[in-house]
């Protein structure tokens, strides 16, 4: 990702849960524990719930919306701002 128009493409094909996501790590300000996003989420405060949150937040990062900081903290990568999302998103 990078041209706003590699931008505006990825964006579009981000879709439901993993939009809501990458928008919450974007606005946050800061790194975030999976248990802190899936709470965000309205996830329930159970083990499976916030496992599977990882697992999408592991899948975000190989797609290049997200970077694990420390272990466990995930945040938006360095770079993609709300304000370049909120302009990606208003492309389409």
């Amino acid at each position: 990702m990078g041209a706003p128009d590699t931008l505006a493409a990825a964006w579009h094909s981000l879709t439901g849960i993993n939009r809501q996501v990458v928008i919450m790590l974007a606005s946050a300000g800061r790194p975030m524990r999976a248990k802190e996003v899936a709470m965000a989420l309205g996830e329930p405060d159970i083990h499976k719930r916030v496992e599977a949150v990882r697992t999408r937040l592991k899948r975000l990062i190989d797609k290049g919306w997200l970077a694990e900081h420390q272990r466990g903290q995930f945040s938006i990568v360095e770079g993609l701002n709300g304000a370049a999302l909120n302009g990606a998103a208003a492309d389409h």
